[in-house]
């Protein structure tokens, strides 16, 4: 249980299985039950850590089940239905999936409930990560949170906007205008064609230009803020085997991200703080 309130889940998952393997059998069918118990809840949490929404459900469902059938108090129960009822909006993800299992990331952006509960899953995935001292990887995850908040508004302005092939014909020219002059601006050099995809900082700079609800009551200096970060983000990457992420780089990163997260659940009136909870793993109990 140590291991699960690490968040090694993967590492708790593989010595319950054991466990439970020796007990299958024998006559000790309390604890076994409660070892079955703790590897669902172990394996649904592993497999919802690594974003494998769909599969995570199995076993939490039949975890749910199983602690309500025989009423046994090794988790906060509120809180891990909570858990589950977030987890099946996440599995709606497969209803974004062809034949063969890809994909379709701008369909599921324009999902803004499946969306807002991807977000705020990215982003309670990146604190866990720095609660393991994994900050490289925490800020890896609070750059997608921030990314994923800018390409979720273009799927759903303009007629939806696919960050990875824009449709420059559903932008009205003002906007192009507005976009080729404060990217000057904001890089330093005069950009020399409208791009064909956009990342982060672009993104959220058309979303300025097309007067996005997200960036109404910001100005350039905003932008220009959330530039430097990126630009600090990348310099981490670049100088990775001398100066890794810390802390306090972390936690500077964290602001920023959660202050875009609130911003779009404000405008769907979301409660940030509660989104955010519902996809906080809980601790297990030995009872």
């Amino acid at each position: 249980l140590e291991l699960f309130n690490a968040g090694l889940y993967d590492a708790a998952h593989s010595m319950l299985e054991q466990l439970y393997k020796e007990l299958a059998g024998r006559e000790a069918i309390i604890p076994s039950r409660k070892v079955e118990m703790y590897r669902l809840l172990a394996e649904g949490y592993r497999l919802w850590d690594l974003f494998r929404f769909t599969e995570a459900v199995v076993p939490l469902d039949k975890a749910a089940n199983r602690l309500a059938k025989f009423d046994v108090d090794i988790i906060d129960f509120p809180i891990f239905e909570k858990n589950l009822g977030a987890l099946h909006i996440l599995a709606r993800e497969s209803c974004h999936r062809n034949r063969d299992g890809e994909l379709d990331f701008f369909s599921l952006l324009q999902d803004s409930e499946l969306s807002l509960h991807f977000l705020a899953d990215i982003y309670a995935n990146a604190l866990r990560r720095a609660d393991q001292g994994k900050y490289d990887d925490a800020l890896i995850r609070l750059y997608r949170t921030i990314e994923l908040v800018g390409q979720h508004r273009l799927a759903n302005v303009a007629e939806g906007l696919d960050s990875s092939k824009l449709s420059w014909s559903k932008v009205p020219q003002d906007s192009q205008q507005k976009f080729m002059e404060l990217g000057t601006q904001l890089y330093g050099s005069a950009l020399s064609r409208l791009p064909e995809a956009v990342g982060l900082v672009q993104g959220h700079l058309l979303l300025y230009c097309l007067n996005d609800a997200l960036w109404q009551g910001k100005d350039f200096s905003d932008l220009e803020a959330l530039s430097n970060m990126v630009k600090f983000r990348n310099h981490l990457i670049l100088v990775h085997a001398t100066n890794r992420a810390d802390r306090k780089d972390f936690n500077r990163f964290r602001r920023f991200a959660l202050g875009f997260l609130r911003r779009l659940a404000d405008l769907y009136d979301f409660v940030t703080e509660n989104l955010i909870a519902e996809h906080t793993f809980p601790r297990l109990v030995l009872r």
